[in-house]
């Protein structure tokens, strides 16, 4: 039978018809739907930025005696701690906690807690950054305790004598001192008169004032702190004096000057040691001709300390000069010299001093002998 004829049958039965669709419907392709992916939620990144904790472990700091936390003010934004007397502050590394995510720094400095080391000598800021850029500053102030009560270190007289031979054993000055409650010396009294010293609730120098024999009140000094507890104003009603103290980024005296009615009579210009005391000093007195200052030259004991409570409330500048910032311990003097000076050189002959003491135990100078077997001056300790 011709093919031709088959064919025609076949598209002409409707068997033939639903198979032929059939097989076309099954040989195509089964398309493949991808899902769009679910829209990502934008991070939100904290703002937390608490500084929560803040102290210093003896582990972390060698000259520190035993750990100590700070106080956070959150509400003032301030850290506060007093450390023990005598711990150098120059290079204290502070352990502390802020919120997650969050970044301490102290100026441009990343601070890793238990490791970076800071100059807490004087008020620090320090900037706790959120995870999300903002910030929030807090204040460190970190002073030191007084001397312990009692003990061989608390003066509470110094008598002065004059130098032989033959030895003197008659005072020609004697000076009683007595103490708050928190060691922070409350009165001196020599034959001159007394002076009487007020303390804020921190144990920060309000006032000093100074009564004569008869009990009249013939000066009142008026003090500023800075944040580092420095005096930076003492201001007296007596020849309305007013004494400007300026420090260097290390707390080292810098400049002292001194005015009377608004007139500066005084100025003294410092350099300052490794430790921060001063080394030289160039006094001007402004009733000098143009040109004319001295220029005084120290040099210091490293184990010998000046037990005197008077350097604590700043009665003279000079009783200063051997302060080391950082620790607040005053080194004793062992010697100095001075010379004057105009524009055409130095005026007269230098003048040199040297020192050497008798001490305690713990290093402070107990007398300063005049060497003929008598003394210039001692101490008699608690």
């Amino acid at each position: 039978m011709p093919i031709a004829f088959v064919m025609k049958k076949l598209f002409k039965s409707p068997y033939f018809i639903v198979l032929l669709i059939t097989s076309l419907v099954s040989c195509k392709k089964t398309a493949t739907i991808i899902p769009s992916p679910a829209p990502q939620p934008t991070p939100v990144l904290s703002e937390a930025k608490q500084l929560t904790a803040y102290g210093f472990s003896k582990n972390d700091n060698p000259t520190l005696s035993t750990d100590v936390a700070a106080t956070i003010d959150e509400t003032n934004k301030t850290i506060k701690a007093t450390l023990p007397y005598g711990t150098d502050l120059s290079a204290l590394r502070a352990n502390f906690t802020i919120a997650a995510k969050a970044t301490l720094k102290i100026g441009s400095v990343v601070q890793v807690s238990g490791t970076t080391a800071n100059n807490f000598g004087q008020a620090l800021t320090l900037t706790v950054i959120a995870e999300n850029g903002t910030t929030q500053n807090y204040t460190a102030t970190i002073g030191l305790a007084q001397p312990p009560a009692g003990g061989s270190d608390i003066v509470i007289k110094r008598e002065e004598f004059a130098a032989g031979p033959p030895v003197q054993t008659v005072p020609i000055l004697t000076a009683d001192y007595t103490y708050n409650s928190s060691n922070l010396l409350s009165s001196y009294k020599d034959n001159y008169g007394t002076y009487l010293f007020d303390y804020d609730a921190n144990g920060l120098l309000k006032t000093q004032i100074v009564k004569d024999n008869n009990g009249n009140t013939s000066n009142t000094f008026t003090y500023t702190l800075n944040a580092a507890k420095q005096v930076i104003i003492i201001a007296g009603t007596y020849g309305q004096t007013q004494e400007n103290f300026t420090y260097g980024n290390a707390g080292e005296l810098t400049k002292y000057t001194k005015s009377y009615y608004g007139v500066v009579k005084d100025t003294y210009e410092f350099t300052n040691d490794s430790k921060g005391r001063v080394k030289t000093a160039k006094y001007t007195n402004s009733n000098d001709a143009a040109g004319t200052y001295t220029l005084y030259s120290y040099e210091y004991y490293d184990a010998i300390y000046d037990p005197d409570p008077m350097i604590g409330v700043f009665i003279r500048p000079g009783v200063l000069y051997g302060i080391e910032p950082s620790t607040r311990k005053a080194y004793a003097l062992k010697g100095y010299s001075s010379q004057k000076y105009d524009n055409n050189g130095a005026i007269g002959s230098q003048t040199v001093r040297a020192y050497a003491y008798t001490t305690n135990a713990n290093g402070y100078i107990t007398s300063l002998p005049d060497g003929y077997g008598g003394a210039l001056y001692k101490y008699t300790f608690k």
